[in-house]
């Protein structure tokens, strides 16, 4: 039944977007179909450190929930409306994850959400870490080789980087100016997700984008705006009010598109050709956590095992890299 109605949205979709790109972005970003990405555009998200928002997940959930929190808020008022409320989002949520064909972020994405309305529903404070947990331990009772796919290690990391990296940030520094504040809070999220993947990246992809954290700034407003208008044109069955929401949905991909193009002419947008081995995205993790503990505990003891270990994998890495430049043959990166 999922297949279907995304089978019927996509050519609603197709209805509305002539142009291949805008289609493609659209299908992408609402309903999590990607096959019809040609690897040009594909290689324009990858290269500005933007792809992510292709992949629907955890960002997608959350305006979809936010969304939906808004349209049934006036359920409230009556004595079993909290509870309703909270019901009817959790069924839309978990329709909207089988009708993007329940990817590993998107699942994960569900599962801790419904953990969250769950929480609310019981009057109980949910710890972040044990719900991400819970949700990469139900997913992989499910189906064990989830484990081994990229998708899944990427969004786990992601978000592990958000929960553990964003908190200490946050306490290091803030400024009371209101906008620059939601800037520098962004920043934060956008870097502590970064520092997770980039193990993972450029251990799989070899490569990494230089422009990522001026990528997520630039494409944040367009992104959101595609999403809202994106989920309005799916529910809205009345032509008259869909061709207008279509029009500036249109016009929102154009603007992403030529952020993208204007970021990735940019000057070593990407750094690629990078050898990355096992042990030293295994050597990166073990620094990460090291240094989220040190934050924690202030421990002189791990503060200077974090130093000897940070000198050894920069002169390992730097021997690499040497060795790397002395190579005469061909390399062939698996992308």
């Amino acid at each position: 039944a999922s297949l279907a109605l995304r089978k019927k949205l996509l050519a609603k979709f197709a209805l509305y977007f002539k142009n291949e790109a805008s289609f493609s972005i659209a299908s992408a970003l609402i309903l999590g179909y990607r096959k019809s990405i040609s690897p040009e555009l594909q290689s324009s998200f990858s290269s500005t450190g933007v792809v992510h928002v292709l992949s629907v997940s955890g960002l997608h959930v959350s305006l979809v929930f936010a969304f939906l929190s808004y349209l049934l808020k006036p359920l409230d008022r009556y004595r079993w409306g909290k509870y309703a409320r909270l019901i009817l989002i959790g069924l839309c949520i978990w329709c909207y994850v089988f009708l993007t064909g329940l990817a590993p972020p998107i699942l994960r994405a569900g599962i801790m959400l419904s953990f969250y309305l769950l929480s609310l529903a019981i009057l109980r404070q949910q710890d972040n870490l044990n719900t991400l947990f819970a949700s990469a331990f139900l997913i992989l009772l499910l189906d064990c080789r989830m484990l081994f796919t990229i998708g899944f290690q990427l969004s786990y990391a992601a978000v592990f980087g958000i929960f553990t990296l964003y908190p200490l940030a946050l306490s290091l520094y803030q400024v009371k100016h209101v906008v620059v504040n939601s800037l520098l809070k962004f920043c934060y999220l956008s870097l502590s997700a970064q520092l997770f993947t980039a193990p993972l990246a450029l251990y799989y992809f070899n490569q990494f984008p230089t422009y990522f954290l001026l990528g997520n700034l630039c494409v944040a407003l367009p992104i959101v705006g595609i999403m809202y208008a994106g989920i309005t044109l799916a529910l809205i069955p009345m032509e008259s009010v869909a061709k207008p929401i279509a029009w500036l949905m249109e016009r929102l991909i154009t603007v992403l598109l030529e952020i993208l193009h204007a970021l990735e002419g940019l000057p070593s947008a990407v750094q690629q050709g990078i050898a990355f081995e096992e042990w030293q995205a295994l050597w990166a993790y073990a620094l990460l956590l090291l240094f989220i503990y040190v934050c924690r505990t202030a421990s002189k003891r791990a503060f200077w095992l974090l130093h000897m270990l940070l000198l050894g994998f920069i002169v390992v890495h730097i021997s690499g890299m040497l060795q790397q430049r002395r190579f005469a043959g061909v390399k062939v990166y698996n992308m």
